[in-house]
């Protein structure tokens, strides 16, 4: 898959999305376009995906339930929902590491940004199992996950914090809006 997700990713096919989904050790690779030329360049999308191995592909005109599934992946009501940016090269260490904490991934490939939705007891094993490149923010989570978690990931260094608190001090100098929520209690 990540062949293929590379190669689409490097070809011209003015793709409006290159997604993908990860469950239970089986993933998918989800490609948009749009326009005059849509069909066209979904043929060409599925012809550069088959070269780099791809076997199963669908081109699907009426696609408006793909994508319903892809945005719904992007929130959580019981469990652990994690944002993670990495680099697209890192995206199967990303994989690997939902995989080994039993998690569900979906995200845009080619930007390397994925939403991870696991069991809040597998949170600090998700955290451990990271890439060093990834950049990491819990999105939802219930209450006792979230307190055991840093949302925001390793904090800050100091003048990188003090920077944030200036600009919060700035343009929310009545701190209304939402007070404390960000990294270091801004």
């Amino acid at each position: 898959m990540k062949a293929a997700v590379m190669r689409a990713f490097k070809a011209p096919l003015e793709l409006e999305a290159l997604d993908l989904a990860w469950r239970g050790g089986r993933g998918g690779i989800l490609a948009r376009s749009g326009g005059v030329c849509a069909a066209a360049r979904a043929e060409r999308a599925a012809a550069v995906m088959r070269e780099a191995g791809l076997q199963s592909l669908e081109v699907v005109e009426d696609d408006a339930e793909l994508w319903a599934r892809q945005r719904a992946g992007q929130r959580s009501a019981g469990g652990v929902l994690v944002r993670v940016a990495v680099p697209p090269t890192a995206l199967p260490d990303v994989l690997g590491a939902a995989e080994a904490c039993a998690a569900t991934v979906v995200g845009r490939a080619a930007l390397g940004h994925c939403f991870i939705e696991l069991d809040p007891d597998a949170l600090a094993r998700l955290v451990e199992r990271l890439p060093a490149s990834a950049h990491r923010v819990v999105l939802d989570a219930p209450p006792a996950a979230r307190d055991r978690a840093a949302p925001w990931g390793k904090p800050p260094a100091p003048e990188l914090l003090d920077l944030m608190r200036r600009v919060k001090r700035r343009f929310d100098p009545a701190q209304i809006c939402s007070p404390g929520v960000f990294v270091g209690g801004i």
